[in-house]
């Protein structure tokens, strides 16, 4: 190799080097944040499952809940669990100004709901897990109830 080509593999080595940084430290697009966020509440949603059944094995009934919030929910799995240890930990920012949960979708504006249908049905309210509880949110293009549980992922041991 000569000095010339030995320059020219440098430059095109930098260029490729700034361009991959550039990619890796521009933040993301209005478009790629919405299936980000989706997916987030989708995976509080499937943690909030797991813990509220591990509620149930520890206490023999599901946290209470009428489907209005999620306060009583935060609530019970803030409770130490029999391990001694909370079901779930909740930051600040997490929570409304009512306890509720924010729905990461919408964070500002959104909550997350829940309901045990054991407890908390009112008649007419339709319900999907009959034998157990119902875990829902908007999703990122405004369908209501658009994340949930209905269909989890999380198996009812």
């Amino acid at each position: 190799m000569n000095g010339l080509s030995k320059i020219l593999v440098l430059v095109v080595a930098v260029i490729t080097g700034a361009s991959a940084i550039a990619v890796l430290l521009s933040p993301p697009s209005p478009q790629e944040r919405v299936p980000r966020r989706q997916a987030e509440a989708q995976r509080l949603i499937d943690a909030l499952t797991q813990e509220a059944w591990n509620y149930f094995h520890d206490h023999g009934e599901f946290p209470p809940g009428d489907g209005i919030g999620t306060a009583n929910l935060v609530r019970a799995l803030q409770q130490r669990s029999a391990s001694g240890e909370p079901y779930m930990t909740f930051v600040p920012e997490m929570l409304s100004a009512g306890g509720d949960l924010r729905n990461p979708v919408a964070p500002e504006t959104s909550i997350l709901f829940y309901r045990n249908n054991r407890t908390g049905v009112y008649p007419g309210q339709r319900v999907h897990n009959g034998l157990g509880f119902d875990l829902w949110g908007d999703s990122a293009n405004g369908l209501r109830a658009g994340v949930n549980n209905w269909d989890s992922t999380v198996p009812s041991p």
